[in-house]
């Protein structure tokens, strides 16, 4: 929904439109970038992880080859991750 908002400065008027579901999507995005690092941050660090995917939409974004029990990494989640504990080796 866009709404006109206008600013007085001095003898001049702003004004704009803003999309504020825009600017809300923008926000979303952006927490969710946060949480990609920080994951990346405190999982990176595991010597069986293999890669963590870009995808937010993803539910199983980390390939870990300590969960496939072989040589090729198997996708697991976060929480499987977090509940294994061996990234906290890396970080203590």
């Amino acid at each position: 929904m866009l709404e006109r908002e206008e600013e007085t400065v001095g003898k001049i008027i702003y004004s704009a439109e803003v999309d504020h579901e825009a600017l809300l999507h923008e926000d979303i995005r952006d927490i969710q970038l946060l949480i990609l690092r920080m994951t990346v941050a405190l999982v990176g660090s595991c010597r069986y992880c293999h890669m963590i995917s870009p995808d937010f939409e993803d539910p199983s974004p980390i390939y870990c080859s300590k969960a496939s029990d072989n040589c090729y990494p198997q996708k697991c989640s976060v929480e499987h991750c977090f509940s294994c504990g061996e990234y906290k080796s890396k970080i203590l």
